[in-house]
């Protein structure tokens, strides 16, 4: 089943170079409830 998760509930990474959005539970950002979705573990939107 799929689920809705709003950007504000994402996690986010400005390195002033780099700005990504986390759509998983990635590096600093931690939440048990959005760890995957099946086999995929990673999707990221990354603006260099």
């Amino acid at each position: 089943m799929l689920r809705k998760i709003e950007s504000k509930n994402m996690g986010s990474s400005n390195l002033g170079w780099l700005k990504s959005t986390f759509h998983f539970s990635f590096a600093q950002y931690y939440n048990p409830k959005n760890m995957n979705f099946g086999v995929l573990r990673v999707i990221n939107d990354d603006l260099v």
